[in-house]
């Protein structure tokens, strides 16, 4: 097997066309085919199925997939480290929405590289700054999530930036609660049961625009809201009081819980970066853990 019928393959899965594939590598549909020929009979596996829209992976073909998107990135190291000796360093930074997994993702990366010479950047902020790191060029990628209720907002802002998002999963959102809360029991949660207590929000500050904000449920309904700007000052506030806050159920403190809230809409989970981006080995390896973490 080729490193370019590996290069093939996983275009093909990403796009889940031959033909957008041949396309996107400026080679015949038969090159592409022939390669994914050569690969199914020197492995004995089938590793897509063809459908009325195009192919997707089999079970085989997505075990196989994992692998190979390893090899071909330990490909991409080796050839940085020894045939660009020019560069000194490898150069990354993630902007990221408070409570995501984003910083699990990173410090996979990390020990990914920590061997080879490197200047790299984590960044958590609000979303309207994840937004403007990326467009800025601060930072490579922006890990966000957004509510049912900002989807039309958000589009338009992406597009008015001249950012892609790439979705990851959909998610249910869920309150963060201290341990001990009225709360602290329920497997799940409905608005009106956590309406009463004090809302805890990120936003930018309290006659900002809410539509970025982490809930679907309005802000102008709400009795209490506790404007922050840090994900310590947040948890010091559940820690000590009845408030919450509402996130993706991403969480690595102990003393605090995550609950669903049952009738709020998913959230829309995934990351961004600038439309002409030129990927780069260490940005495919990031959105690799990004992806299996979910």
């Amino acid at each position: 097997m080729k490193l370019q019928q590996i290069r093939y393959l996983l275009s093909v899965a990403d796009l889940g066309s031959i033909s957008k594939a041949a396309k996107e590598s400026y080679v015949s549909q038969s090159s592409i085919s022939n390669a994914i020929m050569n690969i199914e009979f020197e492995y004995g596996i089938t590793i897509f199925r063809r459908t009325s829209k195009g192919v997707v992976l089999t079970r085989e073909g997505e075990e196989l997939l994992v692998d190979l998107e390893r090899i071909l990135y330990q490909t991409q190291l080796v050839e940085e480290k020894y045939s660009r000796k020019n560069i000194k360093s490898q150069r990354f930074c993630v902007s990221s929405q408070h409570h995501i997994n984003s910083l699990d993702a990173f410090l996979k990366l990390f020990n990914i590289i920590k061997d080879l010479d490197y200047r790299l950047g984590f960044l958590e902020c609000k979303t309207q700054e994840v937004l403007e790191n990326v467009e800025k060029g601060i930072s490579d990628i922006g890990v966000i999530y957004y509510t049912e209720r900002s989807k039309s907002a958000m589009e338009q802002e992406l597009k008015t930036k001249n950012l892609s998002f790439n979705h990851i999963t959909f998610q249910k959102p869920h309150i963060y609660v201290r341990k001990g809360h009225p709360l602290c029991e329920k497997t799940s949660v409905y608005i009106k049961q956590i309406e009463k207590y004090p809302f805890i929000t990120y936003d930018q500050a309290i006659n900002s625009t809410t539509i970025f904000t982490e809930s679907n449920s309005n802000h102008h309904n709400m009795r209490k809201i506790i404007y922050a700007n840090d994900r310590a000052a947040v948890y010091s506030i559940i820690k000590s009081t009845d408030a919450y806050l509402v996130g993706s159920g991403y969480n690595l403190n102990d003393d605090i819980l995550t609950i669903p809230i049952q009738d709020e809409s998913n959230v829309d989970i995934g990351w961004i970066t600038k439309s002409n981006f030129k990927i780069s080995g260490i940005f495919q390896q990031y959105t690799y853990f990004l992806k299996m973490l979910f």
